[in-house]
């Protein structure tokens, strides 16, 4: 039950929006985290909260209000009577929260908490990149075809969690290519938290820091145009960019929360010796050949940013202002066309201006940035309740060409918020307790020219709609509809054409008995253009059972697309505490199955093998990752631990 719990929460993302490997890992790692190590309903902290996502900012404030009036409680079952909350929203956090009438002290030790795990996988096959070398061909990789992880994440008591990892990929040498750790403290009185080590942070609508939890467009309209002030988090994910390396501090006094933090860390990129510049950083993490080991760590990064959050006490209004510096020790350029109008440069500072602004049933919030030397970007948000069953969320945003931020994630068709403008609205409307239907409209132009497109003021939009229902304690299901036109230059002659994607989903998620799960999803994806019209579809049928200790998992998947282009990504069954989010394409079938077994309570092994067979395709991938097979095997094996 509980990893199904899980899955729902993560794929809410997963079917509306391209998504980061490394943002989901990081957003399920923490579900799973929390399921290990329950969140005490007597100490828990807004910021916690707001972590699991799933909350509205009304509910978190009727949480902490109830709270500070009926001290402690002495059950989970008490929060489903607090204004805004109900059984629904109980049965939804219950995984997460646990609640303890005494709370431990700090250097108490009795009731720790450990999580360990060792992972490996490996593809069967062999890569070119791992076969001998010729004489046309000498490089290869350094490493065997390994990827191994371990991680450990321990909560000693209430207020002190340690955690790190080291994790290699596939055709690097040594286990420490790539390792993490961090410790988070959060002592009583006036200190909030303290995080030395590895940490991201989510600052008010995500303009300047957005690390990790980026939403995105999705047909949940309220969570995607209102994010929460989260402050920092320990960073604990297996991908290797996208967070500080330092120190993270916040604290209160009276009305102000602070927060400032200190970083400094080494990037991978590739570093003229001409004009010591960079076009950009590397973020794919891999160090496999003596050209991607050079390019190694040879840039430095120092960042330094102070938050400052004003909350009045018997004012709604909440305003916060954010200061953030980077310094590289090289300096960005790229003299293309369609970057022009990019930042340049060295050192990079970002100021920015948060507010959130609940009245009643409307909720507005909003965020100004400003980069330097003259960039700048905002975003302008309303959420309102119209009923019990109905209600809207509109975001305006604006983003100048030149703007950057190097760990920003606002809403945006682009996949940073930089040379756009645009105007999402999204509505919900429960039909009954179990029915719900939701939809957005995002429409959205590109000022200046583009990597993708020369001409400038290009418009595009994008409709989503869902029909969701619930059968109680046997299944849910949705149908959905998407479609998304942009222009984009012709392949061929001069000017522009409009492309139009359509996607349709049907997802059924069935339980059986409490004990086996069929889960069923048909995609379809068409693309209608000038030059291109194809359709392509892909069909999963997934099965999940429990038998004693045993768990297992199987899937068959059956993809029909005439290119790449009209692929499909959908959620994996995979290991415990792993994330995979596929692209099927070709005409292929994919097979996998996953068996967990827990011999005792505190420790499961795990197994997972799958395979892709190719029909046409006669070799899979390029470069050193290339397959001279139509069929790729992939097996994975964990061992957990925890006590």
């Amino acid at each position: 039950m509980r990893s199904i719990i899980i899955f729902l929460l993560v794929s809410t993302s997963c079917f509306s929006q391209g998504i980061s490997y490394a943002t989901e890992e990081e957003k399920q790692s923490i579900y799973a985290y929390y399921i290990q190590h329950p969140l005490d309903i007597n100490d828990i902290q807004a910021n916690d909260l707001r972590t699991l996502a799933f909350l509205s900012e009304d509910q978190i404030t009727s949480f902490l209000l109830h709270r500070s009036q009926i001290y402690p409680f002495v059950s989970i079952f008490e929060i489903q009577v607090i204004n805004g909350w109900d059984r629904q929203t109980l049965e939804k956090i219950s995984p997460f929260i646990t609640c303890k009438l005494f709370s431990k002290k700090w250097y108490d030790l009795a009731s720790a908490k450990h999580q360990l795990i060792i992972r490996s996988e490996r593809t069967l096959e062999e890569k070119k990149g791992f076969s001998p070398p010729t004489p046309r061909s000498k490089v290869r990789y350094v490493g065997d075809p390994w990827t191994q992880l371990i991680r450990y994440r321990g909560q000693l008591n209430e207020y002190l969690r340690i955690g790190f990892l080291a994790q290699k990929d596939a055709g690097e040498l040594n286990l420490n290519d790539f390792t993490s750790f961090y410790i988070a403290i959060k002592p009583s009185k006036w200190i909030d938290q303290c995080i030395i080590g590895d940490f991201i942070m989510q600052w008010g609508q995500g303009l300047i820091q957005s690390g990790g939890f980026s939403l995105g467009k999705s047909y949940e309209s309220i969570k995607a145009t209102q994010k929460f002030q989260l402050g920092g988090i320990p960073y604990s994910s297996a991908g290797e960019t996208g967070f500080y390396r330092g120190i993270h501090l916040q604290f209160h006094t009276a009305n102000l929360t602070w927060q400032v933090f200190s970083s400094q860390r080494n990037l991978d990129a590739s570093i003229s010796a001409e004009n010591n510049s960079f076009s950009s950083w590397l973020t794919d993490g891999f160090h496999r050949t003596p050209t991607e080991i050079s390019r190694k760590n040879t840039l430095l990064e120092k960042s330094m940013g102070m938050h400052v959050h004003w909350k009045p006490t018997y004012f709604p209004l909440q305003i916060a202002y954010a200061v953030v510096t980077h310094a590289w020790s090289a300096n960005k350029r790229n003299s293309a066309a369609y970057n022009q109008y990019n930042w340049q440069g060295n050192f990079l500072i970002n100021h920015g201006i948060q507010y959130q602004f609940p009245i009643r049933s409307l909720t507005m919030a909003g965020e100004f940035a400003w980069a330097n030397p003259n960039a700048w970007a905002w975003t302008h948000s309303l959420a309102f309740a119209a009923s019990k069953k109905l209600d809207f969320s509109a975001l305006i945003r604006n983003y100048s060409p030149g703007y950057f931020s190097t760990m920003n994630q606002a809403l945006s068709e682009n996949s940073t918020a930089s040379n756009e403008w645009g105007i999402f609205i999204g509505n919900q409307y429960h039909i009954t307790k179990y029915k719900h239907l939701a939809s957005y409209i995002d429409l959205f132009v590109f000022p200046k020219q583009s990597y993708y497109i020369r001409n400038t003021n290009r418009f595009g939009f994008e409709i989503l709609s869902r029909y969701y229902w619930e059968k109680k304690g046997r299944g849910n299901y949705f149908i959905q509809s998407k479609i998304t036109s942009k222009e984009k230059d012709a392949a061929k002659g001069v000017g522009q054409i409009r492309n139009n994607l359509v996607q349709i989903s049907i997802d059924l998620n069935q339980h059986i008995t409490k004990k086996i799960n069929w889960h069923t999803r048909a995609m379809l994806s068409s693309i209608h253009s000038p030059e291109q019209h194809e359709t392509g579809f892909l069909l999963i049928q997934d099965l999940k059972f429990k038998v004693n200790k045993i768990t297992v998992q199987g899937r068959i998947a059956y993809s029909n697309t005439p290119s790449y282009d009209t692929r499909s990504y959908a959620y994996e069954p995979s290991l415990p505490y792993a994330f995979l989010l596929p692209a099927y394409y070709d005409q292929s079938i994919r097979n996998l199955l996953v068996i967990e077994y827990a011999p005792t309570h505190n420790i499961s092994l795990g197994l997972k093998i799958a395979r892709t067979n190719y029909f046409i395709n006669e070799t899979i991938g390029s470069g050193y990752d290339e397959i001279d097979a139509s069929h790729k095997t992939d097996i994975a094996l964990q061992v957990a631990w925890k006590h």
